[in-house]
């Protein structure tokens, strides 16, 4: 699921942040996309395909899309080959399309380590749904040993490009941390986690102190009776 759903963003990203050319093959991407994005999955290959055939990268990029999504025949074998070529010319998109691959298997053998490094790729060339895969490969260990510290920076490059998913994943381990250290009254550890907390967790970052400030006010001496 959350590759589908990466997928579908890096699309809409793409879409997004697309220079208007006046270029034949710009306007065929343009085309093309415009029939993918009302379904008409054919005629989009055909643009896509008559830009690729020149060496525009995006289009060779959004036909690997086509081929992967299955909407048009062809299959693996074919967004794979389309992957590569776009990949080749340093195309975010084609190299994010061979990292899903790797991961996933399809069409490839499945390999942790490709993935992350046609990850990393993309995400150096602009990418951020390639940044927020970098940062869940580290986050969750996959081919390297989990790594928050080494996550996080990636997910801020994601978010810096526009892409806010990470956003929870930036702030939950210190939600989880500091809600343990407050139950237990551990001024010590609450501090420390306050000076970590993200900065894009503003909301957490407010409780924390508030929490802190609470647990440190003296508590007022009970009347003699």
């Amino acid at each position: 699921m959350r590759m589908l759903f990466a997928l579908s963003l890096v699309l809409v990203l793409a879409a997004a942040t697309e220079p208007k050319s006046v270029a034949a093959t710009d306007a065929q991407v343009e085309r093309g996309t415009e029939a993918e994005m009302a379904g008409q999955f054919e005629e989009a290959a055909t643009l896509y395909r008559s830009a690729a055939d020149k060496g525009d990268p995006k289009a060779q990029s959004a036909l690997g899309g086509l081929y992967l999504s299955g909407n048009v025949p062809g299959g693996f074998a074919e967004a794979l080959r389309w992957y590569r070529l776009a990949a080749a010319q340093n195309d975010p998109d084609g190299q994010f399309g061979l990292g899903m691959m790797y991961e996933n298997g399809w069409g490839v053998p499945e390999s942790y380590a490709e993935a992350l490094s046609w990850f990393t790729k993309a995400a150096q060339n602009g990418s951020a749904v390639a940044a927020e895969s970098v940062g869940m490969f580290y986050l969750n260990g996959l081919g390297v040993a989990p790594d928050f510290e080494k996550a996080r920076p990636w997910f801020h490059q994601a978010i810096a490009g526009g892409n806010t998913s990470p956003e929870p994943l930036l702030c939950d381990p210190f939600r989880t941390g500091f809600a343990a250290a407050e139950k237990r009254a551990d001024h010590g550890e609450m501090d420390r986690l306050i000076a970590q907390t993200d900065e894009f967790c503003p909301e957490l970052l407010r409780y924390e102190k508030a929490a802190r400030d609470a647990v440190s006010q003296p508590t007022s001496p009970q009347p003699e009776r």
